[in-house]
């Protein structure tokens, strides 16, 4: 009876213990995710960045849209404030599609990177940006 006991003890701290944790299992998502689909080969020496950064930039023109936004705005042609130009079409709306912001509108939008000409990679609209009215002055 006693090896009985000794056996089921055993193995409720074995069940508790299961599945066994990896060293790594406290690593974030990213790399966990990595570390899946590398297989052997060591992630740690890899930067994985999940950032954004987010701009703004001025509306200077419409891209019409094709399928199923034909008669829509397909994407935004924005102006960097360095002049550089890009098309921002992720994140938009069908309502805003349909009614776009006027030529000359503010948009803040966010991206990943910037590409080597310096223009953001993979940009996605957030808002119109509205004018910023200031603090009320202090009397």
């Amino acid at each position: 009876m006693a090896g009985l006991k000794r056996a089921l003890a055993a193995l409720t701290l074995a069940w508790a213990a299961w599945p066994p944790q990896p060293a790594w299992s406290d690593a974030p998502p990213a790399m966990l995710l990595a570390r899946i689909y590398a297989g052997d080969i060591d992630v740690a020496q890899y930067w994985v960045s999940e950032k954004f950064d987010d701009a703004e930039a001025v509306v200077v023109g419409y891209v019409p849209g094709k399928g199923k936004y034909l008669g829509m705005t397909g994407a935004l042609l924005m102006e960097t404030p360095d002049g550089g130009r890009f098309r921002l079409g992720s994140g938009l709306s069908d309502s805003l599609r349909r009614e776009p912001p006027p030529v000359g509108t503010r948009i803040t939008y966010r991206y990943q990177h910037l590409t080597k000409k310096g223009l953001p990679r993979f940009p996605h609209y957030l808002r119109v940006r509205d004018a910023f009215q200031g603090l009320p002055a202090k009397e």
